[in-house]
């Protein structure tokens, strides 16, 4: 950590402290203008857009806000049990908000991906490691013994283990490799074509929902779907950092 991320964390945490968040938004917001990316840094936005949605000068988009800052906390450094927790609380009362204002849609995937970045890589290694192993194991003993049932047995938990460990491994590549990833901070993003007209027919993307960014035009954003290509107002998200500077 460089000495200005140093003294803007100093500075954010004692304006958090003395309970002057609009303060410690406006300092932390200006480092992440200016380019500076660090996960404590993120963390202190997220804890202070979280303090002001808990209190009576809340905002519209301090939810979705919170989760975007300690998703991008996460996703600068995975094992963070602060940031997991935050996240949660912010999704939890989200959660329950919305459901007090007969809003409709789901938090999508924003739970899926910080908890499979948190997966440290050697116990799913070592799982599909062993899985190989056995599996390997199980041919070697079928060409030399005449004990089919048993390696065949010993085969099906190599196979086994072997894919479960490969496929935790590849979530939690997935997980760490999201290049473009964005949470809508507005309470809902509508859904437009290419044009930038409303979609009939569709209810949008409600607050704190995590969605993949694949380019932006001008104003608009064009975002994974298995609808094919749906665009929003960029303005509708905030996309997460994907390094530290």
């Amino acid at each position: 950590m460089t000495t200005k991320e140093l003294e803007l964390l100093g500075k954010s945490g004692e304006l958090l402290e003395a309970g002057k968040i609009e303060e410690s938004l406006s300092l932390l917001e200006g480092a992440a203008d200016r380019g500076l990316v660090h996960p404590d840094l993120s963390f202190n936005r997220g804890f202070a857009y979280l303090k002001r949605a808990e209190s009576p000068a809340a905002a519209p988009g301090d939810l979705g806000q919170a989760i975007a800052s300690f998703s991008e906390a996460l996703k600068l450094r995975p094992s963070d049990p602060e940031a997991t927790s935050g996240l949660e609380r912010a999704q939890i009362l989200l959660s329950q908000r919305t459901n007090l204002e007969h809003t409709t849609g789901s938090l999508d995937d924003s739970i899926f991906r910080p908890l499979m970045a948190q997966v440290p890589p050697l116990p799913p290694a070592i799982v599909a490691g062993l899985g190989a192993a056995l599996l390997c194991g199980a041919w070697l003993g079928r060409l030399i013994t005449k004990e089919k049932p048993r390696t065949l047995a010993i085969g099906l938990v190599g196979l086994t283990l072997w894919l479960a460990g490969a496929l935790v491994y590849a979530g939690r590549l997935y997980a760490l490799s999201s290049q473009s990833d964005a949470i809508v901070i507005s309470a809902r993003a509508e859904l437009r074509d290419e044009a930038g007209r409303t979609l009939r027919g569709t209810d949008g993307l409600p607050e704190g929902t995590r969605v993949r960014v694949k380019e932006t035009r001008g104003r608009l954003s064009r975002i994974e779907s298995g609808r094919g290509d749906l665009w929003v107002d960029a303005a509708d998200l905030r996309r997460l950092a994907e390094t530290i500077e």
